[in-house]
């Protein structure tokens, strides 16, 4: 596991219980759409943030750039 964790949990318990999408899925433009497909693709998403897109931020979340005024222009 890498640095970053996010909070799929609340994402979830928001979209959900708070905003109840659910009850727009399968119509309109979410017509193709059901809340298992839709968290399935949230749980792919957290995967990929916490794990590709994470380590690829890693050196410079933990060793962030500097401002040189010298070296601007």
């Amino acid at each position: 596991m890498g640095h970053y964790k996010s909070n799929l949990r609340d994402l979830e318990f928001n979209l959900f219980e708070v905003f109840r999408r659910q009850d727009l899925l399968g119509t309109g433009p979410y017509a193709e759409l059901d809340e298992d497909t839709v968290r399935s693709v949230l749980d792919e998403v957290n995967r990929l943030a916490e794990g590709p897109l994470a380590d690829s931020f890693e050196d410079a979340d933990r060793n962030p750039p500097v401002f040189d005024p010298a070296a601007a222009p």
